[in-house]
């Protein structure tokens, strides 16, 4: 950051004037080449600042810009008894025919004479070997018989070329020969305009951070002032604050009061109907004691009926004791938390009400109809054996990420029953399980998997960028709304590890049963997910490789049989075909 202590105080007028110099220099850098420019760019600096301080304000811009460095711009050439043709083509436009006049003549240029090369050399009428030859083969330039090595044959091929017809050519086949090296000219010209864009680009970029930081400067010093003044206006009305925290006590307790008379008549009249809820449930398990005592009949009837009618009343009955089985857990679940509404209840109403209280009671509410969802799955989401049979698909994915991650871990967002975890557990990888229903994660807990209570997002959010190797989410996106699932998926981004995998499943309403019908079997699915809908939203939130993979059509008996026509196919394709989708994408 900069600050007082790096940076002295400069006038905005001033610095505005450096720019605008800078600006004007590079302009005449353009037209009269790069050596005078830098020179008089470098004595604007010294008149305007002095080069000490410029060296001290911004001593990055003065080691990276060349024109700081008298000894980087080549402003004359040496005198030498003899020169090459190369000596004089490293100069441009003015100097470039002042340099010949001076070392070819050995004077300097009468005023018709460099304006009439110099016009002639920027319209390009004549090129540097012309100018260069008509100067040495001058009358003048034979009495002074300066040698220059390698300029005759070049100069007699340049006046071959204003031969007609004969002249284009000689220039045509000599151009051909030269391509390699014109090639290799572009290349440099290339890598220095390069070069000489990105030296200017951190020169203005440089000096840019260094006004934005003597602007913040500022602002910071004038924050500071008005923070002083307000300090100052506390410490003289001290007496006066103090008061109005007294008054503001008061204004809490006396809202808070309200509050807790208020609640505890609301928890009475709820009170009152959990005790009704508590005698329902008494006589349901009266009414599941005497389904048992009826077994014994149901043995008696089994010696009096066939073989294929028993097996068929013992598909009912395990139907009906799985039945059975859900409620009884439902009505235990209902009785604790029953127990612990109470006990909380007694507590409260004991004493006046807190924030935190409150909020732990308004929490329970939310896991209502834990125990109802819980035996929904059971009934409609399959058996277990058969869920962990369709997920198993995913396990070469994300056994090749964990190979190539160290410390791999996989974060199973709504993992349910755990069916997943399980199957991670099998093969030896970490996984943990995040769910919201107090049901399943107790249920996933004493079978001994790593699950934890919370909801999805506000989980991933406590976590550290970088820090997991694959998420996966089996049928919850369905559940959320739109900005919903853009959070999970920013949020999923940005604790996933390089070279890690996200894994959605839901539902395919390209099957038409499954989007019309099957989908809504849930009432708490939000709207189903065109495929291409969630390919497109995980791509547009920065993941790459994204692919849909569909999963779980219909079997073959489910499909319409009879002649194989175009008609049949495409039926079978939109009411039998894929059941679910998934979309996996990974972080690089």
């Amino acid at each position: 950051m900069y600050n007082k202590l790096q940076f002295p105080e400069l006038n905005m007028k001033e610095i505005k004037k450096i720019i605008k110099e800078e600006f004007l220099r590079r302009k005449r850098h353009q037209l009269n080449g790069a050596g005078q420019a830098a020179q008089k760019h470098h004595s604007i600096y010294q008149e305007s600042l002095g080069e000490s301080y410029i060296k001290k304000l911004i001593p990055g811009v003065y080691r990276a810009a060349p024109y700081y460095n008298n000894s980087s711009a080549q402003d004359e050439l040496e005198n030498k008894q003899s020169y090459a043709v190369a000596d004089f083509l490293n100069f441009h436009d003015e100097q470039f025919v002042t340099i010949a006049y001076r070392h070819i003549l050995g004077r300097e240029p009468d005023v018709h004479g460099h304006a009439y090369y110099v016009g002639r050399l920027r319209a390009g009428t004549l090129n540097k070997i012309e100018i260069l030859g008509r100067i040495r083969y001058s009358p003048e330039g034979r009495c002074r018989a300066k040698r220059v090595r390698g300029l005759l044959w070049l100069f007699g091929l340049n006046l071959l070329y204003k031969i007609p017809v004969v002249g284009y050519l000689i220039r045509l086949a000599v151009g051909l020969l030269q391509i390699p090296t014109i090639l290799a000219n572009i290349t440099k010209m290339e890598a220095y305009t390069h070069w000489k864009f990105t030296q200017e680009k951190a020169t203005v970029n440089q000096v840019q951070d260094i006004v934005n930081g003597l602007v913040q400067t500022k602002a910071d010093n004038a924050a500071l002032s008005k923070l002083a003044e307000n300090l100052q206006y506390l410490e003289t009305n001290k007496a006066d604050k103090d008061q109005l925290t007294e008054v503001n006590t008061n204004i809490i307790r006396l809202n808070l009061t309200k509050a807790d008379r208020e609640y505890g008549e609301e928890l009475c009249k709820r009170i009152a109907h959990l005790e009704a809820v508590q005698v329902n449930l008494r006589n349901c398990i009266d009414m599941l004691d005497q389904t048992k005592a009826n077994s014994d009949l149901v043995n008696r009837l089994r010696q009096q009926i066939g073989p294929l009618e028993w097996q068929e009343i013992q598909l009912q009955l395990e139907a009906l004791q799985k039945r059975i089985a859900d409620h009884m857990q439902n009505i235990l679940n209902n009785q604790r938390n029953i127990t612990l509404l109470f006990e909380d209840t007694r507590k409260i109403l004991e004493q006046p009400l807190a924030a935190d209280q409150i909020i732990n009671l308004l929490s329970k509410e939310e896991h209502i109809l834990d125990d109802l969802l819980s035996s929904f799955l059971n009934v409609f989401r399959g058996s277990r054996e058969e869920i962990k049979e369709r997920q198993s698909v995913y396990l070469p994915i994300i056994q090749e990420v964990c190979n190539e991650i160290e410390d791999a871990q996989v974060l199973d967002l709504g993992c349910g029953r755990g069916e997943w975890l399980e199957l991670l557990k099998e093969r030896q990888l970490n996984g943990i399980g995040i769910d919201f229903n107090s049901v399943l994660v107790k249920d996933c807990s004493d079978r001994n998997l790593h699950v934890i209570e919370a909801e999805a997002l506000h989980y991933l959010r406590q976590l550290p960028p970088d820090s997991v190797a694959a998420i996966t989410c089996f049928h919850i996106i369905e559940h959320m709304p739109l900005l919903m699932i853009i959070k999970i998926f920013d949020e999923a981004l940005r604790v996933l590890k390089m070279g890690g995998v996200v894994i959605f499943e839901t539902p395919n309403p390209e099957n038409l049963l499954v989007g019309s019908c099957n989908f809504y079997l849930d009432p708490t699915h939000h709207h189903p997910i065109p495929p291409e809908l969630a390919k497109y939203l995980l791509t547009s939130r920065g993941f790459s490789r994204v692919e849909i993979k569909r999963l779980h059509p219909y079997q073959e008996s489910s499909k319409i049989t009879g002649a194989e026509t175009e008609l049949v196919n495409r039926l079978n394709d939109l009411l039998y075909g894929f059941q679910d989708y998934a979309v996996i994408g990974y972080k690089w």
